[in-house]
């Protein structure tokens, strides 16, 4: 998604969410900067918009914030070259400056690089479904497994909880 310089999400910005015969999910991910971007001009496209000098002009549209976020993604991979693509997204997203729009028009918020270099704790969950109206029986043990990698700068203190809907576990 787009956002302009006064943290409002772009008329043109597309939102979510994005329903197939699969499932639904949410989107956008993350908006970036989008409207109004100072980039070389082409020719005399767009001269009507000329920014800094003629040989520039602004621009508006998705296609605009797509490379603040590419961008975002390869200073994090520079700083961070273990880093893996889910690594980088997360921190992008954790991040994010929440611009008090629903999640279907801003996903997470607005891609933060600085904040996005430090996220903090980073989990990946693989959580065992159990169907609905099955019974664990009394004693049996479950194992939910989960990884956690602490990406950022400073230790962490974690505290896990496990919620139920039955009042005996």
């Amino acid at each position: 998604g787009a956002s302009d310089k006064s943290d409002m999400i772009a008329s043109f910005s597309s939102r979510g969410p994005v329903t197939w015969s699969g499932g639904t999910i949410n989107k956008p991910d993350v908006v970036a900067p989008g409207v109004s971007i100072c980039a070389a001009q082409w020719q005399n496209a767009w001269s009507a918009n000329q920014c800094i000098d003629t040989e520039h002009t602004a621009i508006s549209g998705t296609s605009m914030a797509t490379p603040h976020v590419s961008g975002a993604a390869a200073l994090l991979l520079e700083a961070h070259p273990g880093w893996q693509p889910i690594d980088v997204k997360y921190a992008l997203s954790v991040t994010a400056k929440n611009l008090s729009y629903d999640i279907d028009t801003q996903g997470f918020g607005e891609i933060d690089v600085v904040k996005a270099l430090n996220p903090g704790i980073v989990y990946n969950a693989n959580v065992l479904t159990v169907k609905k109206d099955s019974f664990i029986k009394r004693g049996k043990i479950i194992s939910i497994t989960f990884e956690m990698v602490n990406r950022g700068y400073h230790l962490t203190n974690i505290t896990a909880t496990l919620k139920s809907q039955s009042p005996y576990v």
